[in-house]
């Protein structure tokens, strides 16, 4: 993990640098579209499906190693694009 997270930074940023994680999901709709490992460079994808945009989506979660609990949710309310 990049130790260039500062205090500035939005706070899943700081969490992130809190928690140390070594893997990064996001899902849609509790369909997992992204999944990612931390590297000391970034992040390394391991999964990214394309989404598609003309479909109504409703919720956006991020959640670290693998937790069933997400640190951060979206609600998007049916929007497309």
């Amino acid at each position: 993990m990049p130790k260039s997270l500062g205090e500035d930074n939005h706070f899943l940023l700081r969490l992130i640098a809190e928690r140390n994680p070594e893997v990064l999901s996001i899902s849609i709709d509790s369909v997992e579209v992204f999944r990612a490992k931390f590297t000391e460079q970034g992040l390394e994808t391991l999964l990214d499906l394309p989404i598609d945009a003309s479909k109504q989506r409703w919720m956006m979660t991020i959640s670290l190693d693998n937790d069933p609990i997400p640190v951060y949710s979206l609600s998007l309310g049916g929007e497309t694009g």
